[in-house]
């Protein structure tokens, strides 16, 4: 079943402060914002696999743009090969498509955490470093709380590797998997 690729509303502050900050203004859609999705990127080679039937010609975009009645600027994204309409992909696609995102966002809090931390390392700390973060990306708006990601911050840095996250298969915080 297709669906439209439409990414969480909790990823769009990290996707639109960490992403390039590329912005096209077609016509009279002037709060639209677009990162354009290369397709030799790493994001973009994950992206372009999971949309079926794409012409060679053909663009992805990553499109942000307010949602209706939402608190803040931008609270709506998706997955476009225009600017208008998200583009239509298979369900699993947009379950991989958000986990994957919501894993990079969660290896970038545990790095930012670590390099907060690097020389005073004790649970003060790290609970400054999570909760900088958080706000920084407005995760307390999306009813995420810090001991999620106090949790997920030690059991990944008792992992073997810091980047094991990505050999899971499904994210187990994601508003989705709820």
């Amino acid at each position: 079943m297709l669906v439209p690729a439409i990414i969480q509303p909790h990823l769009v502050p990290f996707l639109m402060d960490e992403l390039s900050k590329e912005v096209l203004l077609p016509g009279d859609n002037k709060l639209l914002r677009v990162v354009r999705v290369h397709r030799n990127s790493s994001l973009g080679l994950f992206m372009y696999s999971n949309v079926p039937f794409l012409a060679p010609n053909k663009t992805l975009t990553l499109c942000f743009k307010p949602g209706k009645g939402m608190p803040r600027p931008y609270d709506y994204a998706y997955l476009s090969t225009g600017l208008a309409e998200p583009c239509m992909i298979k369900e699993e696609s947009v379950r991989f498509l958000n986990d994957f995102l919501e894993n990079m966002m969660r290896t970038a809090m545990v790095y930012y955490v670590l390099g907060r931390i690097k020389n005073h390392e004790n649970k003060q700390e790290v609970h400054r470093g999570i909760e900088c973060f958080m706000q920084r990306y407005e995760l307390y708006d999306y009813d995420f709380d810090m001991e999620q990601y106090r949790q997920m911050y030690y059991r990944t840095i008792s992992a073997s590797g810091l980047l094991r996250r990505f050999q899971r298969y499904r994210t187990k915080l994601t508003k989705s998997s709820r």
